[in-house]
């Protein structure tokens, strides 16, 4: 058999099971749809903010509509409109009078400025117009901010600088994970489970995202920027950011969406498999040495054999930091496929024991990722301090990567697509 990638990597869809992270209320956290006058609904996040009226989303989505919020838990409000907006930054905020009439409850706001390449984020969005609440960990990129211009392939950035919102050349946080429809407008919050940035969008088939800074958000009043606003709402490009539900997505359609993104992640292993190998499966075995270097270091602080074990192990993990920007790379690559199984894992027609075996292959897949996210932090952050919380979290049965975990995924997938 060619050689194949040995271990399957995804933005984890549950947060609790990496346990560092603060999961946020799910009450403050909504599901945005928004009833286009063609019969359409697109479907978006928002969320409500400690001290402020209102609910906030991505601007891109929630304009030409009727606009209802509905929460993962809680009340429901219907008949929302935009009150105010931060056209530059594509974010607007919803009110009504019965939510105007709510406490002044919500997440907390955190500050973005913070942030270091490599930190681990949690969004709740509703990607692909999913009905339930998804939470998955992101990875900041390297740098953490960028102007958005730099993330925007060439093709692409006449398309960004003409819309104007988002303005291509304002400062967002970098991600080197893929946020996709659904996300956009959704709460990004970091281990304190403070909001830092919002889910804004990203290039479709480029495995770019990005999200807008909390405190950069300057608002203005609808009614000053209405020209704006209508402008906007005349284009018809909102495509690159959110969902549009017209018809329903069938299992063939699904299934070719998946097949598509095993084989692009399997091109992309493949065209270096010696890479692949390195950067990817040989750094989590270093890691495991260096958690049990970290738990020794205290039991004898003054022992030159382990202190000589403790800096030859934190010298080799930053050695594989230049090779992470491949790693976020392959991450973004994988959670295309995670989608799609996940998706595949929902459609009843398949059949109880496909459905089962779909969701065994995303929940392995899970696991693996969670290793490989602990194991980029490691690395960008190799201090005992900042390890120690991480060392318990670190699953050890998850490293020895069986070869045909893709493979088999790929196998199941075209049986699938050879039997519609």
């Amino acid at each position: 058999m060619s050689w194949k990638i040995a271990a399957l990597y995804i933005l984890a869809s549950s947060v609790a099971a990496f346990g560092a992270p603060k999961i946020a209320d799910q009450r403050y956290i909504y599901r945005i749809v928004t009833s286009l006058p063609d019969g359409t609904v697109r479907i978006s996040a928002g969320f409500r903010l400690e001290g402020e009226r209102g609910i906030i989303t991505a601007l891109h989505a929630v304009l030409n509509g009727n606009i209802a919020a509905d929460p993962a838990t809680g009340q429901s409000f219907h008949d929302l409109r935009i009150v105010e907006a931060d056209v530059s930054h594509d974010v607007a905020k919803l009110s009504s009078e019965e939510l105007d009439s709510e406490p002044l409850e919500g997440l907390e706001r955190g500050d973005s400025e913070t942030l270091e390449s490599g930190a681990i984020l949690v969004v709740g969005g509703y990607p692909e117009a999913v009905v339930d609440i998804n939470m998955k960990q992101l990875v900041v990129g390297i740098p953490s901010t960028e102007e958005l211009v730099s993330l925007v392939p060439g093709n692409k950035r006449a398309m960004i600088a003409d819309r104007k919102s988002p303005e291509d050349d304002i400062h967002v946080v970098h991600l080197a994970s893929t946020t996709v429809p659904g996300d956009s407008g959704a709460p990004i919050w970091d281990q304190d489970g403070k909001v830092v940035c919002i889910g804004n969008g990203g290039i479709p088939g480029a495995d770019i995202s990005w999200a807008i800074p909390i405190e950069t958000i300057k608002w203005a009043s609808a009614d000053e920027i209405a020209k704006d606003l209508h402008t906007l709402a005349a284009r018809h490009d909102d495509g690159l950011f959110s969902v549009q539900l017209d018809v329903p997505q069938n299992p063939k359609a699904l299934i070719a969406y998946a097949v598509s993104a095993a084989e692009e992640l399997e091109k992309f292993v493949n065209a270096d498999p010696a890479q692949f190998r390195r950067l990817v499966l040989q750094p989590p075995q270093f890691v495991k040495l260096y958690f049990h270097v970290i738990q020794d270091l205290p039991q004898h602080p003054n022992d030159p054999s382990v202190l000589k074990q403790y800096y030859g192990q934190k010298a080799n993990l930053g050695s594989y930091s230049p090779g992470l920007p491949y790693v976020f790379q392959y991450i973004s690559k994988v959670q295309k496929l995670r989608q799609q199984v996940e998706a595949l894992s929902k459609v009843d027609s398949l059949g109880s024991s496909q459905q089962m075996l779909l969701e065994s292959e995303a929940g392995q897949i899970e696991r693996h990722e969670e290793n490989q996210v602990l194991v980029s932090s490691v690395i960008t952050n190799p201090e005992p301090n900042a390890v120690e919380a991480k060392r318990g979290l670190f699953d050890e049965t998850f490293i020895d990567v069986p070869v045909n975990v893709l493979g088999t995924t790929i196998q199941n997938l075209k049986q699938l697509e050879s039997a519609e």
